[in-house]
């Protein structure tokens, strides 16, 4: 092509009307382009087109002057247009897959492309959107990793002794997650039974806190660090229980011993609590009801053979509607 068909191509670009001043190509662009094919005239084509390569290097090309710059370039290519297209948009990828990590070649075309030919940049788009999902997966699987092992460390460092035994482990463990979740981990109590955080009331437990509602940090917090924490609450957890059984028990048996100073309508009640821990349930019911029915006897509120045999019917009858309840009762909790 020759040095005035060029030129007007170049000249061209600031003749146009209707544009805007921010989308026009800057006179001192087109002058420096136009100053260039008047010196070069004489170069060979090829040595001519890399030139301008190097040329294009000291102009600050961006988004209102990268066309005219790499139009220029392409119509100087020694064989076509197309040819210099195909080796421009080579060396942009090139360029970007040299770099080092995804990130490194993430901000690279971040930092680059408004300087980058028009025509690969549909498929640089493409590259940087998949660069960047790739770069947000390896972030997310280290703070993933990072949030496993500092969970676990605020597990292992914890006691937790004092759970409430009358709450479900999965109920212990929501309230760690959502202490955890909402980052009050720095100092964690034990309150009523309750895994509790530190608040201007005092202590508040984690069960009032909000679910969060970020999908990610719900997927760490239940696939990766709930395992863990129901591992670790477990064994306190079943410590509780066992302690509150022992207190029951001594409880139910200290009940027991002073069942025949206790309103009567709470014997049968105190009687079925005692036999429950007994090796024989029902040996021990007896037993029981028959302590009862003989202080009645040496009370002289019942005397005759026919009071004591209801004495003992009515007994055994309090004990199975109390035994019915709270069958019921476990039955529709």
């Amino acid at each position: 092509m020759s040095i005035d068909k060029l030129r007007s191509i170049v000249k061209g670009s600031t003749q146009q009307e209707g544009i805007n001043h921010e989308q026009m190509v800057s006179n001192k662009t087109v002058d420096s382009i136009d100053k260039f094919l008047v010196n070069s005239d004489k170069i060979e084509p090829y040595q001519r087109y890399v030139r301008y390569e190097e040329f294009i290097k000291t102009l600050d090309v961006n988004s209102d002057n990268r066309d005219i710059i790499y139009d220029t370039l392409h119509q100087l290519h020694p064989e076509s247009p197309k040819r210099s297209k195909e080796t421009q948009a080579f060396n942009v990828i090139d360029t970007i897959n040299s770099r080092e990590t995804d990130r490194d070649k993430k901000d690279y075309i971040r930092d680059n492309f408004n300087s980058f030919p028009p025509e690969v940049l549909e498929e640089v788009q493409k590259l940087f959107l998949s660069l960047e999902r790739k770069v947000i997966n390896k972030d997310f699987e280290k703070a993933r990793v990072g949030q496993v092992l500092e969970a676990k460390n605020i597990l292992d460092q914890n006691t937790w002794k004092g759970l409430d035994p009358d709450k479900s482990l999965e109920a212990h463990t929501r309230s760690f997650l959502k202490l955890y979740g909402h980052g009050l981990t720095e100092k964690i109590y034990i309150t009523n039974g309750d895994i509790s955080f530190a608040s201007p009331e005092g202590s508040s437990p984690g069960y009032v806190l909000p679910d969060t509602d970020n999908v990610l940090d719900n997927f760490v917090l239940w696939n990766d660090i709930a395992p863990y924490a129901r591992k670790k609450l477990k064994p306190h957890l079943d410590k509780s229980r066992e302690e509150a059984k022992v207190k029951e028990i001594e409880v139910a048996e200290e009940l027991y011993a002073n069942v025949l100073s206790l309103p009567e309508d709470v014997k049968s009640g105190v009687l079925i609590d005692y036999a429950i821990n007994q090796e024989n349930p029902g040996g021990a019911l007896q037993q029981g009801m028959r302590k009862i029915v003989e202080s009645k006897i040496k009370e002289g509120s019942i005397t005759t053979f026919r009071d004591i045999v209801d004495a003992y019917m009515a007994e055994q009858t309090n004990i199975e509607r109390i035994l019915i309840e709270r069958i019921n009762s476990y039955g529709s909790g």
